[in-house]
């Protein structure tokens, strides 16, 4: 057997014990110096912000605040519209319970995990339209359609929660 057949039998025999005894250590055990928890997540606090009517000033809020501030979250009443079987949104517009619907919105959803059609569809118990309070980041108007970064549902909004925009307390970082 030469020199180089034997180190590298004796290297790939060293990675095979370095693998085998890292899968037989205890989850965790690498990290005991810490405590071994988690901090504690805290509740985001929102303030109010300015209602939706009149459209205009609402939409330069939103669009100031996605210049100035774009890691600040807001949090928005959404009329959500699903098509007849409710699979899917077909539209979404900006818009309190009881009113007309307003500036139409494009909702990324890619963040939850669970679509936000889904969401709707179990939420939306009644009818193909209803109005959520949706968490996110407001990312500008462009061309008549704004566009929203979804991060949480906060559920329906009924006529007897907080009206218009509420933004965070404290930017996330």
């Amino acid at each position: 057997m030469t020199r180089s057949a034997t180190c590298r039998r004796t290297s790939g025999l060293v990675l095979c014990c370095a693998v085998v005894s890292a899968c037989l250590l205890p989850a965790g055990s690498w990290a005991a110096q810490g405590s071994g928890q988690l901090p504690p997540v805290q509740a985001a606090e929102f303030t109010k912000g300015p209602g939706l009517s009149p459209a205009a000033a609402a939409l330069d809020f939103l669009d100031r605040l996605a210049v100035e501030a774009p890691e600040m979250r807001v949090r928005l009443p959404v009329s959500i519209t699903l098509d007849k079987f409710r699979l899917s949104i077909v539209d979404a517009r900006l818009g309190e319970p009881g009113e007309a619907p307003g500036r139409s919105l494009r909702l990324d959803d890619g963040s939850l995990g669970i679509g936000l059609a889904d969401r709707a569809r179990d939420l939306c118990t009644i009818g193909q339209r209803c109005v959520m309070r949706l968490v996110g980041y407001w990312r500008g108007s462009a061309d008549g359609v704004s566009r929203f970064d979804v991060r949480r549902v906060d559920g329906v909004a009924h006529d007897t929660t907080a009206p218009g925009i509420e933004v965070e307390a404290q930017a996330r970082r």
